[in-house]
């Protein structure tokens, strides 16, 4: 279950509309991060589902749009990135230096998942991959996976 809040310095407040289900099968909790990677200037949220063995799909990856009234599933970002079904480990940020977030997705805590990174961009219908990189070599239990403008 997805859950939003807004903490303006003071109170805190759930946000009523986000609150969904990101996925049919139910598994660890879900992994998600915050970015807007359909230009539109609201933040869209990915989710990946949490750790858990046993789950009827493997590692997916989807997106979700909230416009500041509904939240809808996003055309065309969904994606099943690893054959584990040990979740996902999802993060959003600028990869390609274009001013949109895009997604980073990793393999979630599998004891033989690689640290396997993809980097993907969102066109508005698809995800189509920038890279994909090794970081960790011969390391499994997946990966967390961020990113962030460090001046370069």
């Amino acid at each position: 279950q997805v859950r939003g809040w807004n903490f303006d310095g003071a109170v805190l407040a759930a946000i009523a509309k986000i609150n969904f289900e990101a996925f049919t099968v139910r598994q660890l909790g879900v992994n998600l991060a915050g970015g807007d990677v359909d230009a539109d200037r609201f933040g869209e949220i990915a989710c990946a589902p949490g750790p858990g063995p046993g789950a009827s799909f493997p590692s997916r990856f989807a997106g979700f749009n909230y416009d500041g009234t509904v939240i809808a599933a996003l055309p065309g970002f969904d994606l099943v990135a690893f054959t584990t079904t040990y979740g996902g480990r999802v993060g959003l940020g600028d990869v390609n230096g274009d001013g949109g977030a895009d997604l980073l997705a990793g393999a979630g805590r599998d004891p033989v998942a690689d640290s396997r990174v993809l980097a993907l961009r969102y066109t508005g219908s698809a995800l189509n991959q920038l890279v994909a990189f090794l970081p960790f070599v011969g390391s499994t239990y997946g990966v967390n996976v961020t990113a962030g403008d460090l001046g370069y």
